[in-house]
Order: C-alpha cells, then structure tokens, then sequence
C-alpha cells in the first residue's frame, strides 16, 4: 500500500484519518503543521499528502504551492477543509490539488478519494 502524509493542526482529526487509511493498509505520517509538513515530506517516500487548508503557521493552498515542485505528476495532494465553499473547491483544484474532502468526513468517501487519487498516480508513473 502507500506512505501517506497527513497534514493537520487538529490531532483529532490526524487520529481519524490514520485510522481510517490505516485500515486500508496504508503507512501514515503525520505532521502537525504546513512547517513540519515540509521538514517530513519525502517524495521518495510519501505517495501522497493529505492537508488542513486553515492552519496557524501556513495554509495547505501555500503547503500545496510549496511542495508543488517536489510532488510533480506523481504525487497527489488532496484538501481537507471545513467549509463547503464552492470557491474553495475551485481554488484547490486550480492550484494543482487532486480534490477537496469536506470535514466532518465520511470514512469511505477518504477511502474512495484516497484510492482514486493513488490509482491515477500510478498510472501517470513511468
């Protein structure tokens, strides 16, 4: 299965999704924060990055910029956020994310979603 980078301020939520992807046989990290996201990703390891847009010290939209370069085609970045903004989605989609996962989530949406985006990953991969 995949390394997953788990991205959010809220280690509730960081609890929930590791649980959730964990069940799916996926190895998790977590980070607390789009800094520590950035000292923790590792694109020869993390298949994927899964991150809180509102956090105190950077958003995922500046994470997502920030990693872009280092995700290329073969990394996905999915959006966590709890507002349903039709405009967020947009944006996210716009600056390179794989797609926008509202909070409270459902668990088998994250699975879907989590494997949707690695499935087109791979696909993309050389």
């Amino acid at each position: 299965m995949a390394q997953i980078l788990i991205v959010d301020d809220e280690p509730d939520v960081r609890d929930v999704l590791a649980a959730i992807l964990g069940m799916q046989g996926h190895e998790v990290t977590e980070a607390e924060s789009g800094l520590d996201a950035l000292d923790k990703f590792d694109p020869d390891r993390h298949q994927l990055v899964v991150s809180d847009v509102m956090m105190p010290d950077m958003n995922g939209f500046d994470l997502l910029t920030e990693l872009g370069p280092r995700l290329g085609d073969r990394i996905p970045f999915l959006i966590l956020s709890s507002h349903d903004d039709p405009d967020g989605v947009e944006a996210a989609i716009y600056a390179g994310a794989f797609d926008y996962l509202t909070k409270p989530f459902i668990p088998a949406k994250v699975a879907e979603v989590v494997g949707r985006a690695l499935e087109e990953a791979a696909a993309k991969a050389p």
